[in-house]
């Protein structure tokens, strides 16, 4: 592999570099591409010699082939925020990776050569910097906090009539807006969908549970009404994380438990932090017993958070559902495996349908291609031909956001390929509808250019 291939897991590796040197003091909001962005035209000045460090570090750590190649394909992929981004390089490999979908890079042995490899690197350039590189990325993080500002006064110009409908004060909405605005201006309207749910959870949790019924719950939404409406979110979250912890500790009756747990998702909601309102679901079913098991109750709270995301177009809930899908596949095998990878294909592919750009929608394809080779046509047909139905999709969406002419000749193989197994005879409801799907896919075709 050479220096030239490189240059992709270069540039992640610059950015995760140049964000730990110039320390912003708040990078909310921001992400990698919108700040790498902003560099000055000669960055390749940085890069070039980082691909070069890339390549000789994998050549002397002596790592297995698979891994070598796997890599760079993961620090192309890995898509961190740089808030989470610090010097404790333990911490930001472990960020780097929980960007990542494909299946492949959560093996043990990939996550610890990538550790290995990332972690030596970064703390030899951290140790030595070159001295223009933190000044560059002190200016690239200024711009895109400048063109982050503007997308949040637009995006609160637009939620204003709903924030003055259900009582949300302007401050608010402007925090609110700001943690909800998107990088890219062409997300506008899926920033201002989440959005106008955040407003109506901040209206509703301004009206504080009944003191006398729930004294202590009473308590708590009280102060994390009042520190939301200081700006302190993180605080707030805080402080609904203990009491949970502390009523679950105590054995509060279920009630309690239950309106204090609804409370802290709709923090998560306010914060947009699906992340986080991931973390809470699975707190809240670690703390139950589940008779049907562990992973049913996940993907039964996977399928609540896909199905509110998918009627509304809500991004918050389909990331929330893209962590939960990530933590089945993570513990699962067999049969279980099967069932989450197509939760994580289908919510990454729903994603990508709400936004810009292709990020969620190459993820969607990535995984249904683990799920394919997961179930060879021979030992499983069925499955075989969904895979590659999900993978004739994906592509076909794809082809209407870049260039590609080839994108569309694949996907019509793909359909082609899985109507050998879904037969007019055999299965005449998905014939029909993958029959449909080639015909949309051979019409795009035709009407490409040249």
């Amino acid at each position: 592999m050479s220096s030239a291939d490189l240059l992709p897991a270069a540039r992640t590796i610059l950015g995760v570099l140049g964000v730990c040197l110039a320390k912003p003091a708040d990078a909310t909001g921001l992400t990698l591409a919108l700040i790498l962005g902003g560099l000055p035209g000669d960055a390749a000045r940085w890069v070039d010699p980082l691909a070069q460090d890339l390549t000789q570090d994998m050549a002397r750590l002596n790592l297995p082939a698979q891994i070598r190649a796997l890599i760079p394909q993961m620090l192309a992929a890995a898509d961190p925020s740089p808030a989470q981004l610090t010097t404790d390089l333990a911490r930001t490999c472990a960020v780097l990776l929980a960007t990542l979908d494909d299946p492949a890079p959560k093996a043990p042995k990939a996550a610890e050569g990538f550790t290995r490899l990332v972690s030596g690197l970064l703390a030899r350039h951290l140790a030595n910097p070159d001295p223009g590189l933190a000044p560059a990325f002190a200016t690239a993080i200024a711009a895109a906090q400048d063109h982050l500002a503007a997308q949040t006064n637009a995006l609160a110009d637009r939620a204003r009539p709903d924030a003055e409908r259900l009582g949300v004060t302007h401050g608010l909405l402007q925090t609110l807006a700001r943690r909800h605005a998107p990088a890219d201006p062409a997300n506008l309207t899926s920033a201002a969908l989440n959005l106008g749910a955040a407003l109506e959870t901040a209206a509703r949790m301004q009206t504080a549970p009944d003191p006398v019924t729930d004294p202590i719950i009473a308590l708590v939404a009280a102060e994390v009404s009042r520190l939301n409406a200081q700006n302190l979110m993180a605080e707030a979250d805080s402080t609904l994380a203990a009491a949970l912890n502390l009523l679950a500790t105590q054995g509060a009756d279920a009630s309690a438990q239950t309106t204090l747990h609804q409370l802290a998702l709709d923090q998560a909601r306010l914060m947009a932090a699906p992340d986080r309102a991931a973390q809470y679901i699975l707190a809240d079913i670690a703390r139950q017993a589940h008779p049907g098991g562990l992973f049913r109750a996940i993907h039964a709270a996977w399928e609540q958070s896909y199905d509110r995301g998918d009627k509304g177009a809500l991004t918050f809930d389909l990331m929330t559902a893209l962590h939960l899908a990530r933590t089945n596949l993570n513990r699962s095998k067999g049969i279980q495996r099967t069932q989450a990878l197509g939760d994580l294909g289908i919510t990454q592919f729903r994603l990508g349908e709400c936004e810009a750009g292709t990020r969620h929608l190459s993820q969607s394809l990535a995984t249904w291609r683990s799920f394919l080779a997961d179930h060879p046509r021979k030992t499983d047909p069925h499955a075989w031909a969904i895979a590659k139905v999900n993978i004739a999709v994906a592509l076909t969406a794809l082809a209407k956001r870049t260039p590609d002419p080839t994108l569309l000749d694949e996907a019509i193989t793909a359909f082609r390929a899985a109507l050998q197994v879904q037969t007019e005879g055999s299965a005449p409801d998905d014939h029909a509808a993958t029959s449909a799907l080639l015909t949309a896919a051979e019409q795009q075709l035709a009407a490409q250019p040249g």
